[in-house]
Formats: C-alpha cells, sequence, structure tokens
C-alpha cells in the first residue's frame, strides 16, 4: 500500500478517465509556462502547465479545442484549432512554436449548459 501512495504522490499514475484527450507533441514548455486551453463556445482555462496535465471539466461534445502558450497575455506558441468527437476522441498533434495567433479571449466563450465530459490536454516531449 505504502508504494501505491508513493506512486501516486509522484505522479506515476499517467493517465485518467476522460470523454477527450488531446496528446500535445514536442513543445518543450516549462511546469511555469502559463497556456490558455480555449473550447470554443463553452469554455476558457489558463493555469501554469505543471506536471504537463490540464483537465477541463464540464463540456459537451463535440468540441472545437485551441491551446496557447501566453507570455503577458500575448500567444508565443500554439496548436491549431482541433475538433474532437465521439469517433475521434483522442488526437495527437504538434505544437508550433510561433507567435501568428491571436489566443483567445474569455469573449469568445460562450455562457451554455454545462455538460458532462471532460477534456485532457497532455503535453509529451
Amino acid at each position: 500500500m505504502l508504494l501505491l501512495t508513493l506512486a501516486l504522490a509522484c505522479g506515476g499514475v499517467g493517465t485518467i478517465s476522460a470523454d477527450f484527450q488531446l496528446d500535445i507533441l514536442n513543445a518543450g514548455l516549462k511546469d511555469t509556462d502559463r497556456v490558455r486551453i480555449c473550447v470554443t463556445g463553452q469554455a476558457v482555462h489558463e493555469e501554469a502547465l505543471g506536471h504537463g496535465r490540464i483537465a477541463v471539466e464540464g463540456l459537451s461534445g463535440p468540441i472545437e479545442v485551441a491551446v496557447h502558450r501566453l507570455e503577458d497575455g500575448i500567444s508565443i506558441g500554439h496548436i491549431e484549432p482541433i475538433t474532437l468527437s465521439e469517433t475521434a476522441a483522442f488526437v495527437e498533434t504538434d505544437w508550433r512554436h510561433d507567435d501568428d495567433a491571436l489566443p483567445c479571449t474569455l469573449e469568445q466563450s460562450k455562457a451554455h449548459e454545462a455538460g458532462s465530459q471532460l477534456l485532457a490536454v497532455r503535453f509529451v516531449d
């Protein structure tokens, strides 16, 4: 039991049960970098990257997701918007290390009836 507790405390479990999963490859971000996850018309979630895994709950699918790395409110890396659905619930995509995209804003996230689906975003290097 102690080993299980230590494994969980050290991030030994790499998966969570999610309705949608987006794996972002080759981003090369640090745990203190801020990312903004945008689910068109449903949610905008922003936080420090931490251990490379972020979950966004209360969604209704299908969903369109964009992710940006922010520095002083400016996007300095991102992924193109990706649609996830029941038939394409898991997607891998490469990170773009450019700054030619505007990050989404709270104004683009309309009020909606909260759903029960969960999006897991993982940064894989």
